[in-house]
């Protein structure tokens, strides 16, 4: 089983991620960091949930065999991020449009390793 990272983050704090061509970061506003590496990364998914607007309700899922990494949609870099999990071979960009438009409980598979 998969041990899922899950930080939800209420409005007054900030987050953001960032990446290089070895590793993807996601630091949350008390300093805490979590890492995963390219080479490790076996799936990105889109999780979508019925709490917004009050709550983030969109979540990037960048999972490896151990860990799954959850970046809520919005946080800082995660422009960027998209653009270059859009460079995946295979990478499902209709999937990714699906899932902005959900406003349900979904999961929405974006990329997986071959």
């Amino acid at each position: 089983m998969l041990n899922v990272i899950k930080l939800i983050l209420r409005k007054k704090q900030h987050a953001s991620v960032f990446f290089d061509n070895k590793e993807i970061k996601f630091i949350v506003s008390d300093g805490r960091e979590f890492t995963i590496s390219w080479l490790e990364l076996i799936r990105v998914s889109i999780q979508t949930t019925d709490e917004g607007p009050a709550r983030p309700d969109a979540f990037w899922l960048l999972e490896t065999k151990k860990h799954t990494l959850r970046i809520p949609h919005g946080t800082q870099g995660d422009k960027e991020l998209l653009h270059q999990l859009q460079k995946l071979p295979g990478f499902d960009n209709q999937t990714f449009i699906s899932s902005m438009a959900s406003v349900n409980n979904n999961l929405f598979v974006c990329w997986e390793k071959k």
